[in-house]
């Protein structure tokens, strides 16, 4: 009987490999495409989209049977091509979001997007209280929050992790470990190399924002040393040591040093 090795975190060499190699071919295909204008790359999408719904027989009845219980008066024929559909345009939409960073910025969106009646949520952004957009899966709809964070909003998304963990961590580099910190009052935190960043104003007084440790505070007595560099004057971030009741941080121009030790 053949065994398969383990590796930490309880999962198999073998099926960690193959996550790895699923991870770099998409890895590979997002990079490849970039080489070719959008419109010749959808069309190859969507073609390969149809393919795999087609070979893949089990997903294939799954969204078949789905489209039966919420369509009962659709027929056979109608139900798998709207199956086929569906795969269709989750492939286009892998290609549309591979291609969003090159063609969305803070100053091409509005070449690129269509904006309808957006007053309502627009008011509500403004209004300085919290917003939730909870929006289902129509659409891009990716593309909502994306659209509204260049359009100058603080965005903050919640979203299920990937089932491919090596792309999961991809898309979330630089993000903090909240195993870690617990970022507060909105503003954007990341950690890059030993850094902690934050950017954009935050929901609290003064557009301030906090990033608190989670760690257990080591034994007294213990020095924490914090180099903080200012790139504007705009708001104020406080990060909080373990076990401190003060913060580190900087405002209007100026570092401010609050830290107490732990009763």
């Amino acid at each position: 009987m053949s065994r398969s090795r383990t590796i930490p975190g309880g999962l198999s060499a073998l099926k960690a490999a193959r996550q790895q190699a699923a991870y770099l071919a998409i890895r590979a295909g997002i990079g490849a495409i970039s080489v070719w204008p959008p419109e010749v790359v959808l069309d190859a999408a969507g073609s390969l989209g149809r393919t795999y719904a087609s070979m893949n027989k089990r997903r294939l009845t799954r969204a078949m049977q789905n489209l039966a219980v919420a369509f009962p008066g659709w027929d056979e024929a109608r139900r798998r091509e709207a199956a086929i559909g569906a795969h269709e345009h989750l492939f286009k939409f892998g290609v549309e979001f591979a291609y969003a960073p090159r063609l969305l910025s803070e100053d091409s969106w509005p070449d690129h997007l269509e904006l309808g009646d957006l007053g309502a949520a627009i008011r509500g952004l403004i209004s300085g209280r919290p917003c939730i957009l909870i929006t289902g899966h129509c659409g891009n709809w990716e593309l909502l929050a994306y659209a509204l964070a260049l359009m100058g909003f603080p965005m903050h998304a919640l979203y299920r992790p990937l089932d491919l963990p090596p792309m999961d961590r991809w898309l979330t580099i630089g993000s903090i470990d909240k195993k870690d910190w617990l970022p507060l009052f909105g503003a954007s935190w990341q950690q890059r190399g030993g850094r902690i960043l934050v950017g954009g104003v935050g929901s609290g007084f003064g557009g301030r924002s906090l990033c608190l440790a989670q760690s257990e505070p080591p034994e007294l007595p213990y020095e924490v040393a914090v180099s903080v560099k200012l790139d504007d004057e705009a708001g104020a971030a406080g990060l909080v040591p373990p076990g401190a009741v003060g913060d580190f941080g900087g405002t209007e121009g100026r570092i401010g040093v609050a830290a107490d030790a732990p009763p």
